[in-house]
């Protein structure tokens, strides 16, 4: 796929007042800049993502890298995995239905739905990350095919704008009221179980009733056998319960009913309750868990958060 180039914005004169602050533990939600131009001083609070993305460059400055002001990696470490895993899901399920084909019928592709999408740093991190051996008649995948997904339209502007070319195909929607059938501009028609992976970074925030909702929805979307691979902040997804439930997946049979007398384990709420339940009743294996610094606070702070690699096997509920 041929990427159009745009030119990289001016870089920006930023401040960050909260940096000397003796408390050590401000919110992320409540982390701000200042953008300085000439007299003139705007303050932009770092999840306030629509204007963020209105400012062209911010985004990337702040976010882009182990090179940015907060040093943070979650797209680097996400397309990674995505790469390291490729291998299971073309091996473990090779694609007979038709989504899986070009709109030309005639080349296997890959399909990758980037979910929270935001100005297209996930995508380009995939497209520099994945590699597909075009000259190797046994490689299952030929081409990638991307769709962008997010909810601010601002969002898919930004994309426009910062990096044309990234994705075949840019959603702007609430996914919880279109969890049922996807129609871009595209004449290609993204309906349930048609994709082949899906990617959140740094989508999901803590992992709040809405985020879970929405990620079910985006879920839904994958086909049986396909890949989910998102992050978490390390708060609403404790890698050490999750690996315990893995464990205890791979342990404890279908049937297994407590032994008389015994009170059975409660269960978890929100990610890790709901990853548990899909685990218990076979619709989910968690194939690789990372804990890793996904960038600093305001502070200076190391903001750990968990990235789940996971096999898809049936609907998440």
């Amino acid at each position: 796929m041929a990427l159009e180039s745009s030119k990289p914005p001016k870089r920006l004169h930023i401040r960050f007042p909260q940096e000397a602050s003796t408390s050590k533990t401000i919110p992320q939600d409540e982390e701000t800049c200042e953008i300085v131009e000439g007299d003139k001083v705007t303050t932009v609070r770092f999840h306030d993502y629509a204007q963020v993305f209105s400012i062209p460059g911010l985004y990337d400055q702040l976010f882009g890298g182990p090179d940015s002001e907060t040093k943070c990696i979650s797209p680097q470490v996400i397309a990674g995995l995505l790469n390291e895993h490729l291998p299971s899901i073309k091996t473990r399920n090779p694609v007979s239905h038709n989504a899986a084909l070009h709109n030309d019928g005639k080349s296997n592709v890959l399909r990758i739905l980037d979910f929270g999408a935001g100005n297209g740093m996930i995508g380009e991190e995939i497209r520099r990350s994945v590699h597909l051996d075009n000259n190797n008649k046994s490689t299952l995948w030929q081409n990638i095919f991307i769709l962008g997904w997010d909810i601010l339209p601002e969002a898919k502007q930004a994309t426009a704008r910062d990096r044309p070319g990234i994705y075949n195909d840019y959603t702007v929607a609430d996914i919880n009221k279109h969890n049922k059938t996807l129609t871009p501009s595209s004449t290609d028609n993204n309906t349930n179980n048609s994709f082949d992976i899906l990617t959140a970074a740094s989508a999901l925030s803590f992992g709040g009733n809405a985020t879970l909702n929405a990620f079910k929805a985006a879920a839904s979307l994958i086909r049986p056998g396909g890949l989910l691979i998102f992050n978490l902040n390390e708060k609403a997804l404790d890698v050490a319960s999750l690996q315990q439930e893995e464990q205890q997946q791979h342990s404890t049979s279908d049937n297994h009913q407590p032994a008389s007398g015994q009170v059975p384990k409660a269960k978890p709420d929100g990610f890790l309750g709901m990853l548990s339940e899909a685990m218990d009743n076979n619709r989910l294996t968690i194939l690789e868990t990372k804990r890793y610094c996904h960038r600093l606070s305001v502070t200076g702070k190391e903001l750990y958060y968990v990235a789940v690699v996971a096999l898809k096997h049936g609907d998440l509920g």
